[in-house]
């Protein structure tokens, strides 16, 4: 393990002989290059667009009529705009509940750091792109209802929908990672939105996330293998 692997264990461990329960360790991006698992060097399984596929699964399962796209399928790529901006929106819907009227405090920053200009992108624009390629982006209303998310006032179902796609995306990545163990005698740590394996099981936990998710949350998405740390 890195040294910020044996430092989070410290911490956690600590927790543990005070009385605390915890049962995350966090580990920032750029600290976690040095993991490695049974003495192989570590890979990320990524989850690519996670909660995107957890709404067209949730809304085949609905029978509201949109179909699911194949695995191979990028959902962030929409024709004449940056994939970071897709990405701001989207995170910024399913935060929400809803199509934003505006721009999230921060995105401005967020933007520049991966060398994108929010200017050129108004939320209209983006908007009416995102739509275009994604219909289903203009019923996520439809889709919470459907779910009964309505049944938890005074919660407004937009209020809980962020809640709602952590908690599917978690069973998933839970499932995913036992049945690697389990099944597969394979070491799996959980990421947000994927998990960090030995380079010798990626296939598998390709798989075996693409199978949780097809489980969970009736989609199968596109996973991506990448170096531990690389940017998402």
């Amino acid at each position: 393990t890195s040294a910020a692997c044996r430092k989070a264990t410290r911490h956690h461990q600590q927790g543990v002989s005070q009385g605390e329960v915890r049962t995350t360790v966090t580990i920032r991006r750029e600290e976690r290059t040095g993991i490695t698992i049974g003495g192989e060097p570590a890979v990320e399984a990524d989850v690519s667009a996670s909660q995107f596929w957890i709404v067209y699964g949730a809304a085949a399962r609905a029978g509201l009529g949109f179909g699911i796209p194949d695995a191979n399928t990028g959902l962030y790529a929409v024709p004449g705009l940056p994939r970071a901006v897709v990405k701001a929106f989207i995170a910024a819907t399913w935060g929400q509940g809803r199509i934003p009227a505006r721009w999230p405090r921060g995105t401005k920053t967020d933007l520049e750091e991966v060398g994108v200009k929010l200017k050129d992108y108004s939320i209209e624009m983006v908007s009416k792109a995102v739509l275009a390629v994604h219909p289903i982006v203009g019923a996520l209303d439809e889709i919470l209802l459907a779910y009964g998310l309505d049944a938890f006032a005074p919660h407004q179902p937009r209020d809980l929908c962020a809640h709602w796609l952590m908690g599917i995306e978690a069973q998933a990545l839970t499932k995913a990672m036992l049945t690697l163990k389990r099944e597969d005698n394979v070491v799996a740590l959980p990421l947000h939105d994927g998990l960090i394996v030995a380079r010798s099981s990626a296939d598998r936990a390709i798989l075996r996330l693409q199978e949780a998710y097809q489980e969970v949350a009736g989609a199968k998405p596109l996973v991506r293998v990448k170096g531990i740390g690389s940017s998402p």
